[in-house]
Protein backbone atom coordinates (compact mmCIF):
# COMPACT_ATOMS: atom_id res chain seq x y z
CA UNK A 1 0.00 0.00 0.00
CA UNK A 2 2.59 2.53 1.13
CA UNK A 3 4.24 1.60 -2.48
CA UNK A 4 1.51 2.32 -4.48
CA UNK A 5 1.09 5.28 -2.75
CA UNK A 6 4.43 6.63 -3.36
CA UNK A 7 4.19 6.07 -6.64
CA UNK A 8 0.44 7.09 -7.30
CA UNK A 9 1.89 10.84 -5.58
CA UNK A 10 5.12 10.63 -7.65
CA UNK A 11 4.00 9.33 -11.53
CA UNK A 12 2.14 12.24 -13.32
CA UNK A 13 -1.28 10.80 -14.33
CA UNK A 14 -0.52 11.90 -17.48
CA UNK A 15 1.73 9.60 -17.98
CA UNK A 16 -0.31 6.69 -16.06
CA UNK A 17 -4.25 7.12 -17.73
CA UNK A 18 -2.57 6.42 -21.12
CA UNK A 19 -1.12 2.77 -19.96
CA UNK A 20 -4.04 2.06 -17.53
CA UNK A 21 -6.13 -0.09 -19.63
CA UNK A 22 -3.19 -2.39 -20.87
CA UNK A 23 -1.76 -2.76 -17.08
CA UNK A 24 -5.17 -3.96 -15.87
CA UNK A 25 -5.42 -6.37 -18.46
CA UNK A 26 -2.01 -7.90 -17.24
CA UNK A 27 -3.61 -8.29 -13.30
CA UNK A 28 -7.12 -8.66 -14.63
CA UNK A 29 -7.19 -12.85 -13.65
CA UNK A 30 -5.87 -12.28 -10.37
CA UNK A 31 -8.74 -11.07 -8.22
CA UNK A 32 -6.53 -9.83 -5.36
CA UNK A 33 -4.24 -7.89 -7.42
CA UNK A 34 -7.53 -5.88 -9.14
CA UNK A 35 -8.39 -3.29 -6.06
CA UNK A 36 -4.79 -1.81 -5.51
CA UNK A 37 -4.59 -1.33 -9.46
CA UNK A 38 -7.59 0.75 -8.98
CA UNK A 39 -7.08 2.28 -6.22
CA UNK A 40 -3.75 3.88 -6.80
CA UNK A 41 -5.33 4.86 -9.99
CA UNK A 42 -7.56 6.92 -8.24
CA UNK A 43 -5.24 8.18 -5.52
CA UNK A 44 -3.19 9.36 -8.79
CA UNK A 45 -6.23 11.24 -10.54
CA UNK A 46 -7.00 12.40 -7.16
CA UNK A 47 -4.05 14.63 -7.46
CA UNK A 48 -5.65 16.87 -10.33
CA UNK A 49 -7.46 20.00 -9.59
CA UNK A 50 -11.21 20.39 -10.97
CA UNK A 51 -10.39 21.84 -14.08
CA UNK A 52 -7.21 19.08 -15.05
CA UNK A 53 -9.77 16.61 -14.26
CA UNK A 54 -12.19 17.54 -16.59
CA UNK A 55 -9.55 17.38 -19.33
CA UNK A 56 -8.54 14.04 -18.62
CA UNK A 57 -12.11 12.68 -18.12
CA UNK A 58 -12.19 10.92 -21.45
CA UNK A 59 -8.97 8.13 -20.67
CA UNK A 60 -10.21 7.76 -17.15
CA UNK A 61 -13.84 6.87 -18.36
CA UNK A 62 -12.13 4.44 -21.12
CA UNK A 63 -10.06 2.68 -18.01
CA UNK A 64 -13.18 2.48 -15.91
CA UNK A 65 -15.56 1.22 -18.43
CA UNK A 66 -13.32 -1.82 -18.70
CA UNK A 67 -12.34 -2.49 -15.23
CA UNK A 68 -16.38 -2.14 -14.30
CA UNK A 69 -16.25 -5.24 -16.70
CA UNK A 70 -14.85 -7.53 -14.37
CA UNK A 71 -18.05 -9.18 -13.54
CA UNK A 72 -19.49 -9.70 -16.83
CA UNK A 73 -15.64 -10.73 -17.95
CA UNK A 74 -14.30 -12.77 -15.36
CA UNK A 75 -17.20 -13.41 -12.81
CA UNK A 76 -18.75 -16.37 -13.66
CA UNK A 77 -15.12 -18.94 -12.56
CA UNK A 78 -15.25 -16.85 -8.87
CA UNK A 79 -17.24 -17.12 -6.13
CA UNK A 80 -20.04 -14.56 -5.63
CA UNK A 81 -18.28 -12.61 -2.88
CA UNK A 82 -14.94 -12.41 -4.39
CA UNK A 83 -16.26 -11.00 -7.64
CA UNK A 84 -18.90 -8.58 -5.64
CA UNK A 85 -15.74 -7.44 -3.35
CA UNK A 86 -13.91 -6.58 -6.66
CA UNK A 87 -17.15 -4.64 -8.04
CA UNK A 88 -16.91 -2.40 -4.99
CA UNK A 89 -13.19 -1.75 -4.69
CA UNK A 90 -13.62 -0.64 -8.64
CA UNK A 91 -16.63 1.05 -8.11
CA UNK A 92 -15.65 2.65 -5.29
CA UNK A 93 -12.34 3.66 -6.34
CA UNK A 94 -14.13 5.58 -9.39
CA UNK A 95 -16.53 7.59 -7.61
CA UNK A 96 -13.66 8.83 -5.30
CA UNK A 97 -13.03 10.61 -8.51
CA UNK A 98 -15.71 11.18 -10.21
CA UNK A 99 -17.99 12.50 -7.87
CA UNK A 100 -14.69 15.33 -7.48
CA UNK A 101 -16.47 17.00 -10.61
CA UNK A 102 -19.09 19.36 -10.80
CA UNK A 103 -22.48 18.04 -10.79
CA UNK A 104 -22.98 19.17 -14.14
CA UNK A 105 -19.54 17.46 -15.45
CA UNK A 106 -20.71 14.42 -13.62
CA UNK A 107 -24.13 14.14 -15.21
CA UNK A 108 -22.74 12.98 -18.62
CA UNK A 109 -19.95 10.67 -17.00
CA UNK A 110 -22.58 8.81 -14.89
CA UNK A 111 -24.77 8.78 -18.35
CA UNK A 112 -22.05 7.56 -20.46
CA UNK A 113 -21.67 4.58 -17.73
CA UNK A 114 -24.59 3.52 -17.25
CA UNK A 115 -25.34 3.19 -20.87
CA UNK A 116 -21.96 1.19 -21.77
CA UNK A 117 -23.36 -1.03 -19.33
CA UNK A 118 -27.06 -1.37 -19.88
CA UNK A 119 -26.41 -3.77 -22.71
CA UNK A 120 -29.09 -6.33 -21.64
CA UNK A 121 -26.69 -9.23 -20.25
CA UNK A 122 -26.98 -10.26 -16.27
CA UNK A 123 -23.78 -9.38 -15.16
CA UNK A 124 -23.45 -6.06 -17.41
CA UNK A 125 -26.71 -4.86 -15.27
CA UNK A 126 -26.26 -5.85 -11.64
CA UNK A 127 -23.21 -3.89 -12.53
CA UNK A 128 -24.71 -0.82 -13.54
CA UNK A 129 -27.67 -1.06 -11.01
CA UNK A 130 -24.82 -1.36 -8.06
CA UNK A 131 -22.97 1.27 -9.47
CA UNK A 132 -26.07 3.23 -9.64
CA UNK A 133 -27.07 2.52 -5.65
CA UNK A 134 -23.51 3.59 -4.32
CA UNK A 135 -24.34 6.91 -6.56
CA UNK A 136 -27.83 7.35 -5.60
CA UNK A 137 -26.02 6.87 -1.52
CA UNK A 138 -23.27 9.83 -1.88
CA UNK A 139 -25.63 12.50 -4.12
CA UNK A 140 -28.83 11.57 -2.11
CA UNK A 141 -31.34 14.37 -3.78
CA UNK A 142 -28.72 15.73 -6.03
CA UNK A 143 -29.45 12.41 -8.15
CA UNK A 144 -32.69 13.28 -9.28
CA UNK A 145 -31.65 13.48 -12.62
CA UNK A 146 -31.40 9.91 -12.29
CA UNK A 147 -34.69 8.91 -11.21
CA UNK A 148 -36.59 8.66 -14.72
CA UNK A 149 -33.62 6.65 -15.97
CA UNK A 150 -33.44 4.23 -13.18
CA UNK A 151 -37.06 3.67 -13.24
CA UNK A 152 -37.28 3.09 -16.56
CA UNK A 153 -34.32 0.54 -16.74
CA UNK A 154 -35.61 -1.16 -13.86
CA UNK A 155 -38.92 -1.61 -15.44
CA UNK A 156 -37.73 -3.28 -18.41
CA UNK A 157 -35.24 -5.46 -16.35
CA UNK A 158 -38.32 -6.61 -14.88
CA UNK A 159 -40.51 -7.52 -17.01
CA UNK A 160 -39.09 -10.77 -18.22
CA UNK A 161 -38.06 -13.17 -15.10
CA UNK A 162 -34.39 -13.00 -14.50
CA UNK A 163 -31.66 -14.33 -12.08
CA UNK A 164 -32.26 -13.63 -8.51
CA UNK A 165 -29.15 -11.36 -8.27
CA UNK A 166 -30.41 -8.75 -10.99
CA UNK A 167 -33.73 -8.92 -9.32
CA UNK A 168 -32.15 -8.15 -6.63
CA UNK A 169 -29.77 -5.23 -7.58
CA UNK A 170 -32.96 -3.87 -9.42
CA UNK A 171 -34.86 -3.88 -6.27
CA UNK A 172 -31.91 -2.12 -3.69
CA UNK A 173 -31.75 0.41 -6.59
CA UNK A 174 -35.14 1.57 -6.22
CA UNK A 175 -35.57 1.00 -2.29
CA UNK A 176 -32.34 3.96 -2.66
CA UNK A 177 -33.33 5.88 -5.20
CA UNK A 178 -36.56 6.70 -3.49
CA UNK A 179 -35.41 6.99 -0.40
CA UNK A 180 -33.49 10.37 -1.32
CA UNK A 181 -36.01 11.86 -4.50
CA UNK A 182 -39.45 12.29 -4.01
CA UNK A 183 -41.99 12.03 -7.47
CA UNK A 184 -42.50 15.25 -8.50
CA UNK A 185 -44.48 16.47 -10.99
CA UNK A 186 -42.17 15.67 -14.54
CA UNK A 187 -40.12 13.33 -12.74
CA UNK A 188 -41.99 10.11 -13.97
CA UNK A 189 -45.82 10.28 -15.65
CA UNK A 190 -48.47 8.41 -14.31
CA UNK A 191 -47.91 5.60 -17.42
CA UNK A 192 -44.26 5.32 -16.16
CA UNK A 193 -45.20 5.10 -12.71
CA UNK A 194 -47.91 2.70 -13.62
CA UNK A 195 -45.57 0.67 -15.41
CA UNK A 196 -42.77 0.34 -12.82
CA UNK A 197 -45.22 -0.76 -10.55
CA UNK A 198 -46.42 -3.32 -12.60
CA UNK A 199 -42.97 -4.96 -13.03
CA UNK A 200 -42.26 -4.43 -9.24
CA UNK A 201 -45.29 -6.81 -8.39
CA UNK A 202 -44.48 -9.11 -11.18
CA UNK A 203 -45.54 -12.71 -10.39
CA UNK A 204 -41.73 -14.01 -10.22
CA UNK A 205 -40.77 -10.50 -8.21
CA UNK A 206 -43.19 -11.08 -5.35
CA UNK A 207 -41.40 -13.47 -3.60
CA UNK A 208 -38.15 -11.15 -3.75
CA UNK A 209 -36.75 -10.77 -0.09
CA UNK A 210 -35.79 -7.18 -1.26
CA UNK A 211 -38.84 -6.38 -2.75
CA UNK A 212 -40.80 -5.01 0.71
CA UNK A 213 -37.97 -2.20 0.77
CA UNK A 214 -38.56 -0.96 -2.42
CA UNK A 215 -42.38 -0.44 -2.36
CA UNK A 216 -41.94 1.04 0.96
CA UNK A 217 -39.82 4.06 -0.45
CA UNK A 218 -41.81 3.75 -3.67
CA UNK A 219 -44.83 5.07 -1.55
CA UNK A 220 -43.24 7.25 0.25
CA UNK A 221 -41.97 8.80 -2.58
CA UNK A 222 -45.27 9.88 -3.40
CA UNK A 223 -47.83 12.25 -2.52
CA UNK A 224 -49.85 12.05 -5.44
CA UNK A 225 -53.41 10.15 -4.57
CA UNK A 226 -53.28 9.17 -8.30
CA UNK A 227 -50.10 6.90 -8.07
CA UNK A 228 -51.14 6.15 -4.32
CA UNK A 229 -54.48 4.51 -5.77
CA UNK A 230 -52.48 2.88 -8.53
CA UNK A 231 -50.01 0.87 -6.47
CA UNK A 232 -52.11 0.38 -2.92
CA UNK A 233 -55.84 -0.30 -4.18
CA UNK A 234 -55.04 -1.65 -7.43
CA UNK A 235 -52.15 -3.57 -6.91
CA UNK A 236 -50.88 -4.41 -3.49
CA UNK A 237 -54.44 -5.47 -2.48
CA UNK A 238 -54.69 -7.69 -5.62
CA UNK A 239 -51.36 -9.49 -4.20
CA UNK A 240 -53.18 -10.44 -0.91
CA UNK A 241 -54.96 -13.23 -3.45
CA UNK A 242 -51.57 -15.05 -4.15
CA UNK A 243 -51.09 -18.58 -3.75
CA UNK A 244 -47.96 -18.58 -1.51
CA UNK A 245 -48.61 -17.79 2.51
CA UNK A 246 -44.36 -15.81 2.47
CA UNK A 247 -45.93 -13.84 -0.28
CA UNK A 248 -49.42 -12.21 1.28
CA UNK A 249 -46.96 -12.06 4.79
CA UNK A 250 -44.77 -9.60 3.14
CA UNK A 251 -47.17 -7.69 0.99
CA UNK A 252 -48.81 -7.01 4.35
CA UNK A 253 -45.75 -5.58 6.15
CA UNK A 254 -45.53 -3.27 3.36
CA UNK A 255 -49.15 -2.41 3.47
CA UNK A 256 -48.75 -1.74 7.21
CA UNK A 257 -45.69 0.41 6.64
CA UNK A 258 -47.14 2.01 3.74
CA UNK A 259 -50.28 3.30 6.08
CA UNK A 260 -47.57 4.08 8.94
CA UNK A 261 -45.31 6.28 6.90
CA UNK A 262 -48.59 8.04 5.04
Amino acid sequence: ASFLSCLASSISPHTVLPTATSLLESVWTEHTAVPPFVNFLAENCRRLERGQLSSVSKEFVAFFTVALGYRARLGQGQEAAQTAAVEQAVISAFLSVALRLSLEDFKPVYQRMVTLHQDGSTDQLVTMFRLTVRVGEKLKSLFGFGVESTALLVTATLGEERSEVLATAALDTVATVFSYNKLEAGSLTVVQYERLVTALLGDWVLPCPSLPAALVKLAASTSDDTNWKCLHHHQLLMALRDPRPEVRIAVLEVLAQCVTDR
